[in-house]
């Protein structure tokens, strides 16, 4: 698909959009040179940071570490030629030699934390086979000098000591050289990044320059010189040059936008001035419908002229009618104050006979009234009646309440009975045992015998007597099924006598209701024979009103044939001012 560079050039110069897109846009790229800038020093620095830190721990330390080893094995061996030729004393050489050793052993600790390259392990293992040997004669050194022994030790400085130290020198020289050798190559290294990270600085500076330069020319020609321009032509359009091309009005931005309301207001300019000559055009056309209207005016008085005798004609026509109205107004006026003689006649009548059903009504009521009396003594006897059923039902039901409570008792001393001869029985069947056991003892048992057989007579009288006492409650306990069924049958005719007394009460409230309708629709009858007594005698006042309003009629009627004397001269006097006018 073929890129349009016309449209790419447009959008990346803002002609197809806003002032504040183009704005934004222009903003946004040099926002994004300067983060890319800032991001550029960021990286380089760190990257210059890690170069530096790898170039100090990871070169230059193990450098003097490793040389710090060397140069105390040195000062070892430096030390025994001292004691040898006795420069030295014994006690010191101990004291340098322990400090030394501590010394190595904590440098060779430090030196073997480093992460060295692989390819220095080789040299790596030949300094420390070469160390621990060296190591060696230097702790059987200490051991000559502890033990005094210094007539051995000019032989072991000059022979195992140098033949052990001289190796560690020449490998820790050539790993030391080789470590320097990477420093070198490591330095080199950072050189071109930095380098680097300062042509890409200087780069992004320059597309920062490049951004603002071209932000300035989109600011110069897509507002400020447009702006120029719509600001002469707007001095143009103020001395009335209405004619002056507005540049910007095919653009989509802001100043088009400005553009247009500039053309907008020319325009009404340019109207305003078209009105103003319209204006002047109408004013001539009034005038001239001014003349005309003068001459419209002078044809419609010759018309009105016209139309008024047409008028007079018309309106002494409806004069002479109304005046020929006035009898005949008169004539109903009489008929009118005959029918209301007769409807009055007729309402006198009707209120005597009226006024007769209403003392029979009051008649009827009366006796309503002392009906409704006696049925009211009916139902007090009624009610009455029904108390004293309540009071025997109550009491017969109280009297079955007794009977049913003294059953039970019964019932109860039966069992309590029924208890004893259970224990007398077994107090004989103890005494009968007893007796048995008695004879059994022979002559000591002769008063336990005796006691015995009272205990038995005594059994036997308790058996008696509970026998006795039992048949006797059996008697009380008949007497009492005998009272409660009698009580139930009368409970049974005190709620027929009650059901009786209620149907009374229920008949004669139904009869007291009766009488109440009766009582009411006598009131009723009252109430409309008095209505239909007040409505004749306002029929009566009607009729009167209706004799009255006849007499009236036929007084207007005169009136109505002065009116149209008046009216008509009134109409003949409107024409003659009409006219004059």
């Amino acid at each position: 698909m073929p890129i349009d560079l016309s449209r790419l050039t447009d959008w990346i110069s803002g002609r197809t959009t806003s002032i504040g897109v183009s704005l934004r846009r222009v903003l946004f790229a040099l926002l994004g040179i300067q983060a890319v800038l800032a991001l550029t020093l960021i990286v380089g620095s760190i990257s210059t940071s890690n170069g530096m830190r790898v170039l100090i721990r990871e070169k230059i330390y193990p450098i003097g570490e490793l040389q710090s080893v060397t140069d105390n094995y040195a000062k070892a061996l430096a030390t025994a030629h001292k004691v040898v030729s006795g420069n030295v004393s014994i006690a010191g050489a101990i004291d340098t030699i322990a400090t030394a050793r501590g010394d190595i052993k904590r440098n060779w600790a430090l030196f073997r934390a480093h992460q060295l390259d692989t390819s220095h392990a080789t040299a790596i293992a030949l300094v420390d086979s070469a160390r621990q040997d060296a190591d060696r004669s230097i702790a059987a050194l200490d051991r000559l000098l502890r033990e005094g022994q210094t007539d051995k030790l000019d032989f072991f400085v000059s022979g195992p000591l140098n033949a052990a130290i001289d190796p560690l020198t020449t490998y820790s020289d050539s790993l030391i050289a080789a470590l320097r050798a990477d420093a070198r190559a490591e330095q080199q290294t950072m050189q071109g990044r930095f380098w680097r990270a300062y042509f890409v600085v200087s780069l992004v500076t320059l597309m920062a320059i490049l951004v603002g330069w071209w932000g300035m020319r989109i600011v110069a020609r897509r507002i400020t010189q447009p702006l120029a321009d719509i600001a002469i032509a707007t001095q143009h359009i103020t001395d009335d040059q209405l004619d002056t091309v507005i540049p910007g009005l095919d653009r989509t931005d802001e100043i088009g936008a400005i553009a247009r309301a500039l053309a907008f207001a020319r325009q009404r300019s340019v109207d305003a001035r078209r009105l103003s000559e319209e204006g002047r055009r109408v004013e001539d056309t009034l005038h001239r419908r001014e003349m005309k209207a003068h001459a419209a005016d002078a044809k419609r008085a010759a018309d009105l002229d016209a139309l008024f005798a047409v008028f007079e004609r018309e309106a002494g026509a409806v004069v002479a009618g109304l005046k020929s109205t006035g009898p005949k107004l008169r004539e109903t006026a009489a008929a009118m104050s005959g029918e209301a003689a007769e409807a009055e006649h007729h309402a006198l009548a009707t209120a005597s006979l009226t006024e007769q059903s209403a003392v029979s009504a009051r008649t009827i009521a009366q006796s309503s009234s002392a009906l409704a009396a006696a049925i009211d003594h009916i139902s007090r006897a009624a009610n009455d009646s029904r108390a004293g059923v309540g009071t025997v039902r109550a009491r017969t039901l109280a009297g079955r309440d007794h009977a049913e409570s003294l059953g039970a008792l019964v019932s109860e001393i039966a069992s309590v009975l029924d208890f004893i001869a259970v224990i007398a029985g077994q107090t004989n069947l103890l005494a009968l045992n007893a007796t048995i056991e008695a004879a059994r003892a022979g002559p000591a048992g002769r008063g336990f015998a005796v006691v015995a057989e009272e205990v038995k007579g005594l059994a036997r009288q308790t058996q008696t007597a509970a026998g006795k006492i039992e048949t006797r409650l059996a008697a009380v306990r008949q007497a009492s099924n005998t009272v409660l069924a009698t009580i139930e049958a009368i409970d049974t005719l005190v709620a027929g006598l009650d059901q009786s007394a209620a149907n009374v009460a229920d008949a004669v409230e139904q009869q007291r209701d009766m009488t109440r309708r009766i009582a009411h629709a006598i009131g009723e009858v009252e109430d409309g024979t008095a209505d239909a007594a007040a409505n004749m005698q306002s029929l009566h006042g009607r009729a009167e009103r209706a004799r009255g309003t006849a007499g009236d009629l036929a007084r207007t009627a005169d009136d109505v044939a002065g009116n149209v004397d008046r009216l008509r001269d009134k109409i003949n006097q409107l024409i003659v001012d009409v006219r004059a006018a």
